[in-house]
């Protein structure tokens, strides 16, 4: 699904100046979450070929984004809201793509997989009234359920 972020990190270096989160190299795009100019968490692509001009792909919005995974071509964005996790999927382009309904209303501890497994991502979540959990969204990232 692309080239390997680490050969590329030369072309971002110069935004040590707050946290990075790498989600996923695409082609020569590199997408990250970050907490520059957003103190709740966005996300941003950066063109390796012209570093000087990252786009902004998820605005900062008023709850904490705290994890985000490429979930087929989507963007899986974990948020924390009214102190319970909310799941938002978005497009590439950062065009909104709906939520994904939660097994409970809880927290999402992790969200995990690998770039080339575009089918279907990982997701554990724990609440107040259920055991913690592993659920699997689909790769449209439309539907959640058991592994």
């Amino acid at each position: 699904c692309g080239p390997d972020p680490a050969k590329h990190l030369a072309a971002i270096r110069k935004y040590a100046d707050a946290g990075y989160d790498h989600i996923a190299t695409i082609d020569r795009t590199i997408y990250l979450l970050t907490d520059r100019d957003a103190p709740l968490g966005r996300v941003i692509a950066v063109d390796i070929d012209d570093p000087d001009r990252p786009r902004e792909v998820i605005a900062e919005t008023d709850e904490a984004l705290e994890q985000v995974v490429l979930v087929g071509d989507r963007l899986a964005a974990a948020y924390l809201h009214d102190a319970h996790s909310r799941l938002a999927l978005f497009d590439l382009d950062g065009r909104p793509a709906g939520d994904v309904r939660l097994p409970a209303i809880g927290s999402i501890v992790e969200m995990s997989g690998e770039i080339s497994m575009c089918e279907s991502r990982h997701a554990s979540s724990t609440s107040l009234i259920l055991r913690p959990a592993l659920s699997r969204m689909s790769g449209s990232g439309s539907a959640i359920g058991p592994p």
